[in-house]
């Protein structure tokens, strides 16, 4: 029930940025570098991907300055890093990856539309993957400051206004931020650190992240679509953890009014969302009521096990 597709696994090649200076037959080792990085950590290899994106990165830092090559390198190693459970380094590499990325966009300002839009999803994109690595070892206060980087980007992207006597550039990127669904990627990340609060049991801060996120989508969605539901839905979660039961119904119950009109009518999420919804009735005395909501959402993961296979 994601407003939008996920980012592709690789940011490598978002992040090439121009740079000057450079020269193609110069990037062929740290290409191969990558690329045995990138398939070795397919393998689950990620010892031999270290290796290979070490390699990398000494030849970025020795022929690209102020290059997100160099970012992008950082980053894959520390994720083959943090694949190994070697915390530390992995931390080190990512906090590197997100400040050599700082300097690169600042050393090279977009040029056009293009690429002031290719700068904002590579570096959201890589802001991102740093927060994961610090959000799956714990360290909330890093991954928040990751995550709070994304949203900066991409409210910076989204917000931005044509000048009174337009360009034929301003015009495209206009087009490029609603192709690219700008204002949606800004629930997105909203939602993103919302979760890490819930976890966190920060929920003032949540509540408010998903309540942001749900005015967003119901803005560029409409109020009857599922990107809406996926705000009220976490908006419940909240809610229930906080043992505000009766609230998270209303939203549950809203959220499968929703979906009940959707093609996610018979899908996972609607069984998940069922199951919620039946917890929070059993917690205010409502039993009937659950157990009929919670057959449903049994029934329907049968009938969707009967089709997977």
């Amino acid at each position: 029930m994601k407003a939008n597709c996920p980012l592709p696994a690789t940011i490598v090649g978002s992040l090439l940025l121009a740079c000057s200076g450079f020269v193609c037959g110069q990037a062929t080792e740290w290409d191969h570098s990558m690329s045995d990085g990138q398939t070795a950590m397919a393998a689950k290899q990620y010892a031999q991907a270290e290796t290979s994106y070490r390699q990398a990165l000494a030849f970025s830092e020795k022929h690209f300055k102020n290059d997100a090559r160099s970012s992008a390198t950082l980053v894959k190693l520390a994720e083959s890093c943090n694949a190994q459970g070697k915390k530390d380094d992995a931390e080190t590499f990512a906090n590197r990856a997100a400040t050599s990325l700082a300097d690169a966009l600042k050393a090279h300002k977009p040029k056009n539309a293009s690429e002031e839009l290719q700068q904002a999803e590579s570096s959201a994109a890589l802001f991102d993957r740093v927060g994961d690595i610090f959000s799956a070892n714990e360290k909330y206060a890093d991954a928040e400051g990751m995550y709070q980087r994304v949203i900066a980007v991409r409210v910076h992207y989204a917000d931005q206004k044509p000048p009174a006597k337009p360009t034929n550039e301003d015009f495209l990127r206009l087009l490029a931020q609603g192709a690219t669904n700008s204002q949606a990627k800004v629930a997105d990340a909203e939602d993103k650190l919302g979760n890490l609060y819930v976890r966190e049991r920060k929920f003032s801060e949540a509540e408010e992240l998903f309540r942001q996120s749900a005015a967003i989508r119901e803005k560029v969605y409409g109020a009857d679509q599922p990107p809406f539901a996926q705000s009220l839905g976490e908006l419940a979660r909240c809610y229930a953890l906080q043992g505000e039961y009766a609230r998270a119904e209303l939203l549950y119950k809203q959220v499968v009014e929703i979906l009940e009109h959707t093609s996610f009518r018979d899908t996972a999420e609607m069984a998940a969302c069922l199951e919620n919804y039946a917890l929070v009735l059993r917690k205010t005395g409502q039993e009937a009521q659950a157990k009929s909501v919670n057959d449903r959402a049994q029934a329907l993961r049968v009938q969707l096990s009967k089709t997977a296979h």
